[in-house]
């Protein structure tokens, strides 16, 4: 049987958990109760139903994505070692251990906005974008050939 719980006082302080194979779930950020536990009863419905999908089972990462990509893949010989190459030198260095819903490409504070970590009154961060105050510099790899 699902239920929510409120947790704190922001604008979306309900939480539901509910019942599914192997134990229990839970999934937060719902206006009000009712919204929870609709939610909440609608996910045990369809873990009854049988048509319920583990949203934690595809959690690969991304470097086990990649693996699983280039096994798919029919190039070149040429253009696989370029594509190792930039794998290796831009993408696993930062993305590797993580999980494909892990990180993603933009920080999103509460509110929805992008949230910068470097300076909090950033212009671009207001705008919902991303500037390069944003990302960490050992972050940003630099490209070959370039001083």
């Amino acid at each position: 049987m699902a239920y929510a719980e409120k947790r704190g006082k922001g604008p979306r302080p309900w939480r539901v958990k509910y019942k599914v194979p192997g134990g229990e779930a839970s999934e937060s950020g719902f206006e009000t109760k009712q919204a929870a536990l609709v939610w909440g009863r609608d996910q045990e419905a369809k873990v009854r139903a049988g048509t319920w999908n583990d949203p934690a089972a595809g959690e690969i990462t991304v470097s086990e994505w990649i693996e699983r990509w280039k096994a798919t893949q029919d190039v070149g010989l040429s253009t696989t070692e370029n594509r190792e190459y930039l794998i290796g030198r831009f993408i696993r260095p930062y993305w590797g251990v993580y999980g494909s819903s892990t990180r993603s490409l933009a920080r999103r504070s509460p509110s929805g906005r992008t949230a910068c970590p470097r300076q909090p009154g950033c212009r671009a961060a207001r705008r919902g974008m991303r500037a390069a105050c944003c990302i960490p510099s050992s972050a940003t790899p630099r490209l070959p050939g370039r001083r």
